[in-house]
């Protein structure tokens, strides 16, 4: 029995980690986007008025085919690559865009200062865009999209729409659910040490 709760409990507190917060999305119907070339990406920039640690971002576009995909966080205006994913395949889309999620990362972007955020992609595929600007939670886009050029070096190339803004979402930690395993953490500790089963 205690094995049986030991194996709930964790499964419980790993599940509840896994959760996260949707705190800003810069993508607006309808989309502007469309073809972009093989070995290339792009990001879009963001200010941000507030320090926020994301755990996770994703990009929005549609897959031709199967797709190897690198995410990327640059500086701004330096455009210094500050994170950079493996490259993970995504399958083909069905004829319209969808949402590819980056691995689980910690990182702050800074209160006052600006980033590119974005991905590149091995094969052809259509980017989203729109022309819209979006505000949510302290973090504001459409400034412009930007190129990378070369999916093995992942070099920022340069501006390329002014006053647009690629599909990206930002994820931050769900406080709920950590809340929540915490309280399943202590609840399980105490019931072994006391030799109470589940």
């Amino acid at each position: 029995m205690k094995l049986i709760s030991y194996m709930a409990a964790s499964f419980l507190i790993l599940s509840q980690l896994a959760s996260a917060e949707l705190i800003f999305d810069s993508f607006t119907p309808p989309d502007l986007g469309g073809f972009s070339s093989p070995d290339q990406g792009v990001t879009t920039q963001i200010h941000v008025a507030q320090e926020t640690r994301i755990t996770s971002f994703s990009i929005l576009n549609e897959n031709f085919t199967t797709t190897r995909i690198k995410f990327a966080i640059y500086n701004h205006p330096q455009h210094e690559r500050l994170y950079l994913s493996d490259e993970f395949v995504f399958p083909a889309d069905s004829g319209f865009p969808t949402w590819k999620l980056s691995p689980q990362i910690d990182f702050v972007l800074q209160a006052g200062q600006d980033y590119h955020i974005g991905y590149g992609h091995d094969v052809a595929v259509n980017d989203v865009w729109d022309n819209i600007p979006e505000t949510m939670n302290g973090i504001s886009s459409g400034f412009n999209v930007s190129i990378i050029d070369d999916f093995d070096s992942m070099n920022f190339e340069r501006h390329f729409i002014i006053g647009a803004d690629s599909g990206i979402r930002l994820f931050v930690p769900e406080p709920t659910t950590w809340h929540l395993s915490v309280i399943a953490m202590i609840f399980w500790s105490y019931s072994t040490r006391r030799h109470i089963a589940w």
